[in-house]
């Protein structure tokens, strides 16, 4: 599986275990003011898909909020985990 993008690693480290709005994830992650929230909603998508995060909603853009995954096994959180602490560890 890919490497998360920049974007997805400021976006994960940007969640909580309370759900916002991608307005809120965008503010909290660094990401320029004027760049559109269908930027955080397709990385919140793509770290839903590998079991990092969570949604809640509708499914109208409007109404999604986001969290980080809670609980449970996923691989892949495990392996991207993992990597963030090997990298931290480095010199």
């Amino acid at each position: 599986m890919r490497p998360l993008s920049d974007e997805e690693r400021a976006v994960l480290s940007a969640l909580t275990e309370d759900f916002v709005s991608a307005t809120v994830v965008k503010v909290r992650s660094g990401l320029p003011r004027g760049q559109r929230n269908e930027t955080v909603l397709a990385a919140c998508m793509g770290l839903a898909q590998r079991g990092l995060a969570e949604r809640a909603g509708s499914g109208l853009r409007s109404t999604l909020r986001w969290r980080k995954a809670q609980g449970g096994f996923a691989p892949e959180r495990e392996r991207h985990l993992h990597a963030t602490r090997n990298c931290e560890e480095a010199p």
